[in-house]
């Protein structure tokens, strides 16, 4: 491409980005509480910090570079818990005082990206630690829901770079901050500048891309990412250089919170993933591990080569065995105040007639339990009515595996997010040289890697949801009570972005805020139907109309749950509810939204 069309190319990805800008939240707190979760500091530390491979970019450049449009550092901690991600003092771990989430290691990527040196990228916490605030106290759960933006991350990310690289004062000042004494090292410098020039363009084709094709339709904001769609599009898509591959997703889930999920047989809102190590591989992926599936020209790479990856399988088997004892949250009542005792009594009375029937603990028969303790409840689209979109995508795409497979024909997520994590974690698993009994204790519990994508979505225990705003799996319901009211009294839009936390509906402060993210259910992805109590009857209704009174009662009784919990339902074989076929929506969705 000649020089000015690259100019002209980086412009209109500017102005695409900078569309993207804008003022953020402020969210100042007095002091910072963690919930006791049966973890320690040094637990806490280790989750918050260890690598799960993840590359940002190297740690000279994320300490280099400014922020989009000004020249103070994209790094400073004020600006990214603007983006909702978490401050965080100087620890062992953390020996740049950055936010929760955001880890300095070694990368250790494939052959190709070798000499890449200290770099800074994603854990686990960015995504799954929340924070609750209340009249100056910071809340904070770990493996809990994040806050985070983390495409407003990813887009300021992608904006400073193009800006760095085409603002000859911008760039000077990144480049000495980089280079120190060897600024005038003309070899150094060139290395630098060809490196930085390749992650710059880069840029600019994803975002370009991104924005012509209309990939991402529905934006995310504070709580919310399209995981799956993401993961497989920075997969097929971008780690195999092959853009048709790219499908539009335009379906935003919350960041699921972690307690309890190692007990599961199945994870994901759409009860699609078995294995633990499977589903870290997967998530590290999605967020820009380091692949070798296909050279710098986008000519494939032979096997086993070609599943040299970044991630570090045993940090995930650490990370994983530490979750085994994270618990989840008791309610505060030093902070939002002690809950209603006999109101709990009435609501946990509730909470048996009208929600253990999915959300109490589904023990798994003895004998058949050893890789799984709890059947999750998986609860069909037309039953459950709520938006179908995250779970009708997973099924209903394909995309072009070829490069990898040395196969032509076109597979679904499914099957590929088996082929890749498959791959992947065998090869490190080879490289390691585990034995057989190894290797099923890095998988977790010797579980099978076992992809499926059922027209359903995933119920699960409660206990601690109280500390998970906003609700469903998309997001699209601010607070509890909201949750068991009729649609007609559940926000049509609201704010995003705003820690200060409202006991009595458990949920956030959802008023408009600066720089906050305004959700609305009318956007492909975001509807806020389904999950019903009414007396009627039809697609989404789960149980009986409840009154004002009785939606408080149930409300005390999830604060109270770790105090009373749920009756267990009986247990069921291993294989309990393993089918959700896939039927067409257009009949029982138009009847759920139009009435």
């Amino acid at each position: 491409m000649r020089a000015w069309g690259k100019m002209l190319l980086a412009g209109a990805a500017l102005s695409v980005l900078a569309g993207c800008g804008g003022e953020l939240p402020d969210r100042p707190v007095e002091k910072v509480v963690w919930a006791e979760q049966g973890w320690s500091a040094e637990d806490r530390d280790f989750y918050d910090y260890t690598a799960q491979g993840t590359v940002i970019a190297p740690v000279s450049w994320f300490m280099a570079l400014e922020r989009p449009f000004s020249s103070d550092k994209l790094s400073d901690s004020g600006f990214l818990s603007q983006l909702g991600f978490l401050p965080q003092a100087v620890t062992q771990r953390n020996p740049l005082g950055l936010p929760v989430g955001f880890a300095v290691h070694s990368d250790q990527g494939p052959p190709k990206d070798k000499g890449m040196g200290p770099v800074v990228g994603f854990t686990c916490a960015a995504c799954h630690t929340g924070q609750l605030s209340y009249k100056g106290t910071a809340f904070r759960v770990s493996g809990g829901q994040a806050g985070a933006d983390v495409t407003g991350f990813s887009s300021a990310f992608g904006l400073t770079l193009i800006e760095t690289y085409y603002n000859p004062f911008k760039w000077r000042r990144f480049a000495k901050s980089v280079l120190g004494d060897r600024y005038e090292d003309e070899g150094a410098y060139t290395v630098l500048k060809a490196a930085f020039k390749a992650a710059a363009h880069k840029a600019i084709a994803t975002v370009w891309y991104g924005f012509t094709k209309d990939i991402y339709p529905t934006k995310e904001g504070f709580t919310r990412l399209d995981a799956l769609g993401r993961i497989g599009n920075t997969v097929f898509g971008d780690d195999l250089h092959q853009p048709e591959n790219y499908r539009t997703a335009d379906a935003p889930v919350n960041f699921p919170y972690l307690w309890d999920i190692w007990k599961f047989d199945w994870v994901q809102y759409n009860g699609s993933v078995h294995q633990p190590m499977a589903r870290n591989v997967g998530e590290a992926l999605g967020v820009r591990a380091r692949t070798n599936f296909v050279t710098v020209n986008g000519d494939p790479i032979p096997q086993p080569d070609n599943w040299d990856s970044s991630i570090p399988v045993t940090n995930l088997k650490d990370i994983e065995e530490r979750l085994w004892h994270l618990t989840a949250p008791k309610w505060p009542a030093a902070i939002f105040g002690a809950y209603d005792q006999a109101k709990a009594e009435q609501g946990r009375a509730l909470f048996e007639e009208n929600c253990s029937h999915c959300h109490a603990p589904r023990p798994i028969k003895e004998g058949q339990n050893e890789k799984a303790k709890w059947a999750v409840t998986m609860v069909p689209l037309e039953r459950i009515g709520t938006d179908p979109t995250a779970a009708g995508n997973f099924a209903d795409t394909v995309v072009d595996p070829t490069k990898l497979t040395g196969k032509p024909g076109d597979i679904d997520p499914a099957t590929g997010l088996y082929v890749v994590t498959t791959g992947v974690k065998d090869r490190a698993y080879d490289l390691l040289g585990l034995n057989e009994q190894q290797r099923q204790d890095y998988d977790g519990f010797g579980r099978e890697n076992l992809v499926r994508a059922p027209c359903a979505y995933k119920a699960r225990p409660l206990d601690g949801v109280w500390a998970t705003p906003p609700y469903l799996h998309n997001g699209a319901i601010p607070n509890v009570y909201e949750l068991l009211s009729p649609l007609a009294e559940r926000s049509k839009s609201f704010w995003l972005g705003n820690y200060e936390y409202d006991p009595a509906t458990l949920g956030y402060v959802t008023t408009k805020i600066k720089g906050g993210f305004e959700l609305e259910t009318n956007k492909t992805g975001n509807a806020n139907s389904g999950h019903l109590f009414s007396d009627k009857t039809g697609p989404g209704i789960i149980g009986r109309a409840l009154s004002p009174e009785e939606r408080r009662a149930i409300i005390e009784y999830l604060k109270a749950m770790d105090d009373m919990p749920p009756t267990p339902l009986e247990p069921v074989d291993a294989n309990w509810g393993d089918s959700y076929a896939c039927q067409s929506q257009a009949k029982w969705w138009e009847k759920l939204t139009k009435g």
